[in-house]
Parts: structure tokens; sequence; C-alpha cells
């Protein structure tokens, strides 16, 4: 039996003795879905921050997180031969995916949600007039990039983009009307309630 917390986790209990058997950590956010594909080796979950989970039923261990939806995941199901999972989030989507057929699952990390924000840099650097921010998300998120000049003063503040947890992201910061010189700047990743930050470097040579 599988339950869904807002504490973030999933929790396996064992249906037989009510004792906990497993907590699977890996949502940031509440967790509002589960649902055991009908073979009973993968246990799917969907949380507010955006993505779509598989865990492996017996270990507890996490198999692939499925990034896809701008929102809550507020549903998750399995199709009756397991082979198809159906999402639905408050992007207004039902997101279909295609299930392994064993939990010896391949998973290129490179689709992997990371763990935590992680800046990439931007590029090119120096620049003029713009330059891309590159960064890597934990979860669906509200992405602005804050620059700053030496002095700390805020130089320049990208518009508001809500996006999905994965990798490669990236914003343009357009530089036009600053003076040449070196620039601290922030990619601020609003989570729920949880504010992540990034800083960087970049240099504008005009």
């Amino acid at each position: 039996m599988a339950s869904a917390s807002d504490d973030e986790t999933v929790r396996l209990w064992d249906a037989a003795t009510g004792n906990l058997a497993a907590t699977l950590e890996g949502h940031v956010g509440w967790v509002n879905s589960v649902d055991f594909s009908p073979r009973g080796d993968i246990l799917a979950s969907g949380g507010d921050d955006g993505t779509v989970r598989l865990w492996d039923a017996a270990t507890g261990n996490r198999l692939v997180a499925l990034a896809g939806h701008i929102g809550w995941v507020n549903s998750v199901a399995f199709s009756p031969n397991g082979d198809i999972l159906a999402s639905g989030a408050w992007d207004g989507f039902i997101n279909l995916w295609s299930v392994p057929e064993s939990t010896g699952l391949s998973v290129d990390p490179e689709a992997e949600i990371p763990a935590t924000l992680r800046l990439r840099g931007n590029y090119p650097n120096p620049f003029n007039p713009s330059t891309q921010v590159v960064f890597d998300l934990p979860a669906a998120s509200e992405v602005t990039v804050h620059v700053f000049d030496l002095l700390g003063r805020e130089a320049i503040v990208t518009n508001p983009v809500y996006l999905p947890g994965g990798s490669g992201h990236s914003l343009t910061v357009r530089a036009s009307l600053l003076p040449s010189g070196v620039y601290v700047y922030q990619v601020r990743a609003q989570t729920g309630s949880s504010l992540l930050v990034q800083s960087g470097r970049m240099i504008l040579a005009k």
C-alpha cells in the first residue's frame, strides 16, 4: 500500500501489519497522487513540483523523473495493461507516458530532473549586447535573472517565466543600456514556498 503526503514524500506500507516499509523522497512540494502498475512492480507519483516519478515498488529506488507539466500534477493512473501512464495537472493537460516493460530501466542522465537548481553559466561570455543564462531546474518554478553591478546595485531583472523541471533551460539577458564591465547575476527559482538561488559573473564588453 502507498500513500502521498504534503511532507513531500511517498510512503510504502505493509498492508498485513500496517508497518511502514519505506519512505520515498525526491519530490519538491506536496505529493498529490500515487498508483501501482497492474503488475505491482512500479509505483507512480505526481506532485506540486510538476513532475511524475516512477519508483521500483520492491526496493523503493527511484527509476526516473518525468517532466512535461507546467503546474501541479493532481492525478496519475496506469492503463489496464500497464503500458501507459496518464497524468493530469493544473496546466490543463493530460500527459500520456510510455512505461517500460520491467523495472530494469535504462535512463538517459540528461533526461533526469536534477536534485537542485544548477547554473551552467552564460553564453557568450564576454558578450555584447545579449547573453543566454543556462540552468537546470529540480521542479516547475517561476524563474527570474537579476543582474547587479559590482556595487551591489540591481541593474536588470528579467520578466518572470514559469518553467517545468528539467535540464537546459535558458533566459536571455539584454544589456544594451549598460556600460561595459563585470556584473554579478543571480538565477532565482521560486518553487512553492522555496526560493532557490545560484550566482555567476558575466562580462559586458562593448
